[in-house]
Order: structure tokens, then C-alpha cells, then sequence
């Protein structure tokens, strides 16, 4: 009997850390009203001198590629089947 409420009371305390790292995800509404700034390939690449640039253009959801969506879809439901973790 004391194993098994160990074991629900270690259960309850892994919910309450998986519950309570939703109040440390960063805030995104800036998002809104600027894009984000270059990734680290990004800016190495402009300082060997590359010209590229990249030109930030907002879409829709529905603008979006569906078949990215039905991949990323399949992608999380066959590793949920496994019971691993989404990452």
C-alpha cells in the first residue's frame, strides 16, 4: 500500500512540473508586431560576406504549406504511438 501512494504521489508531482512549465514559456506577443531577429547561420553568413537577404513576408495559417502540416501531424501522432516525447 505505501508503494503505491509513493508512486501516486510521485505521479501527482511530475503532472504539477509538467503543468507548471507552461508559466516559464516566453512571452510572444511582440511576435505580432516585429519578426525575429537573424538566426547565428544567418549572421555568419553575411559576415563572410554574402549578400543574400532575407525578406520576411507574414502569411496566414491557411497560406501555409497543408502537406508541412499533415507531415509534422503524422510526424507527433507515430511518436505518440510509441510513447515518446515531442520535442
Amino acid at each position: 500500500m505505501r508503494l503505491i501512494l509513493q508512486t501516486a504521489g510521485l505521479f501527482l508531482l511530475l503532472e504539477l512540473v509538467d503543468i507548471g512549465r507552461y508559466g516559464f514559456f516566453p512571452d510572444i506577443g511582440d511576435l505580432k508586431e516585429s519578426s525575429p531577429d537573424g538566426t547565428a547561420f544567418m549572421r555568419y553568413r553575411e559576415k563572410e560576406g554574402h549578400d543574400k537577404t532575407v525578406r520576411h513576408r507574414r502569411v496566414p495559417l491557411t497560406g501555409s504549406s497543408s502537406r508541412y502540416f499533415r507531415r509534422k501531424a503524422g510526424r507527433i501522432y507515430r511518436i505518440m504511438q510509441r510513447g515518446g516525447i515531442v520535442v
